[in-house]
């Protein structure tokens, strides 16, 4: 039965792929072609009637037929025999999908039975070429054929709608042809390299034709399970590079081009994960030095593979399968990113050309994707794909303050185009992207200050980018607060990004300061900067009504105060002492002051209160 919304060839009476009820649609399209019928038997009757009606023009008028009186609604009732109630169907009982212990009965011993056969196979395919009954030749030959005995026996088990048998059986015939194959060069030496894996990409192409004809994806799965490990049972060296690359660059061809016919999500993760695989086994055992080409072709082949090409197939499928491949597109572009790093010896400037390569690839196929406005969801990863890759390409040519300043700039952007777009996605990416550029800025600032470096020492680049880095957050802020909607809480955290970055900026200059021109002030002037920096954050709140500024406020004040009676007064010269404890007493005080005064209206204003309060 073919399904009408998908085009899902099935034989049950629910659609798999898009749960359509097939019997109720068809009862429905019958009912609207029988009220198409009826509807146009009656306009023709309307008509007929019309025409009669109209005299002609050189005839005298007909008389007027009057029609008898309708009969009454009571005499039509008792002339009308009573409709015979309708014997109600036995309703169907609902089918049961089966216990956990008929699963295991039926699949699971049914799977394990496969397997032992196939050892049982193998193991007297050995013992009888070790007592020497057969020969080599003989051995594989019988090996090739009860392949082909077993795949084809599976096509009996569903033509006689055996079900699990056809599957299993075809699964036994596909292993002893990929065993025989492996025996018949490895074991015996009688089929060379390139023909052993054109036999298996026949093996396997044969056996795909026949899961896309079940309709297996477990079939499928076994046929790409066995073609991709074929490559790795080869002894190093045996095959080269080329040849290994091509082979499962036609395996990924295949997965990728199953996948999106089908509809089966899973081959995507299937096919990445075997291939990365089956790579880094061959890296292990081979020297990569000599591979440089074939290498990072192969690469960048299966970044456009497994990290672009699978969001054009958004369209077309479930929710669940948008959840399996999202993961795995993203995590095989980082790998890829990672694999032609290594091969580019992690050089800086080829680092911030490959990054920029992928951002664009990224961007483009996310545009193309935006056209189609059932795809938008795809579209905005894959935009959030390209800004992460954009991470890199600013950070490789340039040093850590540069790049935080960079990164930031990047954040603010990929903010404004998702409250334009209204895409929560690039929200949280950007988000992201914002606290990656805190951590970036901070690492930066570390690293001047650990090397001892003076204050006056780039004193300039060091206040430009750090007076970007703080306005560009804030300004991210700004734009999410202008909505007054949903991104009110995107621009709390740029705002949490600006404070926090600016609170580490100063307290790293101040440090360096004291360091150079006053050593023993050090820890007096954190205390002080410390007071000054809570109490702006508390008349912010105050003057803004945001409580949030005015509750960070407090904690900064009580942990100054704990600072100054637990260090300042132990370490500090009478001096400093004196001037740490005056200046926290006084602004306590005035803190204390100004509450007591605006508490009445801080209460008042608590129900309310505007969205940026909260």
């Amino acid at each position: 039965m073919l399904c009408p919304r998908c085009r899902t060839e099935t034989d049950h009476n629910i659609c798999p792929v898009c749960h359509l009820d097939l019997d109720l649609h068809g009862e429905v399209s019958a009912l609207h072609t029988e009220i198409a019928e009826l509807r146009k038997s009656l306009e023709n009757l309307t008509r007929q009637l019309s025409a009669k009606a109209v005299p002609a023009s050189d005839s005298p008028p007909a008389p007027r037929v009057v029609p008898p009186p309708l009969p009454s609604v009571a005499a039509a009732a008792r002339s009308v025999p009573p409709t015979p109630r309708p014997v109600p169907q036995p309703a169907k009982a609902p089918q049961r999908t089966g216990s956990a212990e008929t699963t295991v009965g039926r699949f699971v011993f049914l799977g394990i039975g496969v397997f032992v056969l196939l050892l049982a196979a193998g193991f007297f395919l050995k013992y009888a070429f070790d007592e020497k009954w057969i020969g080599p030749s003989f051995q594989i030959s019988l090996g090739f054929v009860a392949g082909i005995f077993f795949f084809g026996f599976g096509e009996f088990c569903r033509a006689r709608h055996w079900k699990g048998f056809d599957v299993a059986m075809a699964a036994l015939g596909l292993g002893l042809l990929y065993l025989s194959a492996y025996a018949g060069n490895q074991f015996y030496g009688l089929l060379p390299d390139f023909l052993v894996l054109l036999i298996t990409l026949l093996v396997t192409a044969i056996g795909l034709l026949r899961a896309t004809a079940w309709n297996s994806r477990l079939l499928a799965g076994l046929c790409f399970l066995g073609g991709y490990l074929a490559p790795l049972l080869f002894s190093t060296g045996r095959i080269s590079s080329w040849l290994f690359f091509g082979y499962l660059t036609v395996l990924n061809l295949g997965c990728e081009a199953l996948a999106f016919i089908k509809r089966w999500s899973l081959l995507y993760f299937l096919g990445s994960l075997l291939t990365w695989i089956a790579l880094s086994i061959w890296s292990v055992s081979t020297a990569t030095s000599g591979h440089f080409w074939d290498r990072f072709i192969f690469t960048q082949l299966l970044f456009l593979l497994f990290s672009i090409l699978p969001f054009f197939s958004f369209g077309r499928v479930t929710s669940l399968a948008q959840e399996i491949t999202v993961p795995v597109a993203i995590l095989n572009g980082w790998l890829c990113c990672w694999s032609t790093a290594d091969l580019l010896h992690y050089e800086r400037v080829p680092l911030s050309l490959l990054g920029l390569c992928y951002a664009t690839v990224a961007f483009v196929a996310a545009l193309l994707l935006w056209r189609s406005r059932s795809r938008s969801h795809a579209s905005s990863w894959l935009t959030a794909q390209g800004l992460v890759f954009l991470m890199l390409t600013w950070n490789a040519p340039t040093n850590s303050q540069w790049a935080a300043v960079f990164w930031t700039a990047e954040s603010v952007a990929a903010c404004w185009i998702a409250i334009q777009a209204r895409d929560r996605i690039l929200a949280v990416t950007s988000v992201l992207i914002a606290w990656a550029a805190v951590g970036q800025f901070f690492d930066s600032q570390a690293t001047h200050w650990t090397s001892s470096e003076p204050f006056t020492n780039s004193f300039g680049p060091r206040l430009l980018t750090g007076f970007l880095v703080v306005v560009l957050f804030f300004v991210g802020a700004f734009l999410a607060w202008r909505r007054l909607d949903r991104w009110s809480s995107l621009g709390r955290w740029f705002e949490a990004c600006g404070v926090l970055t600016l609170f580490y900026f100063l307290n790293i200059e101040l440090v360096r300061f004291c360091s150079q021109f006053f050593r023993e002030a050090t820890l007096a002037a954190i205390s002080v900067f410390w007071t000054v920096f809570a109490m702006w954050l508390l008349a912010i709140g105050i003057v803004f009504r945001r409580k949030r500024f005015r509750l960070i406020a407090i904690i900064l004040l009580f942990v100054t105060v704990a600072k100054v009676l637990f260090l300042d007064t132990a370490d500090f010269s009478a001096p400093y002492r004196i001037l740490s404890c005056t200046v926290l007493g006084i602004l306590l005080i005035v803190a204390s002051a100004v509450y007591y005064r605006l508490t009445p209206a801080l209460l008042a204003s608590r129900d309310s209160s505007t969205p940026g309060s909260q």
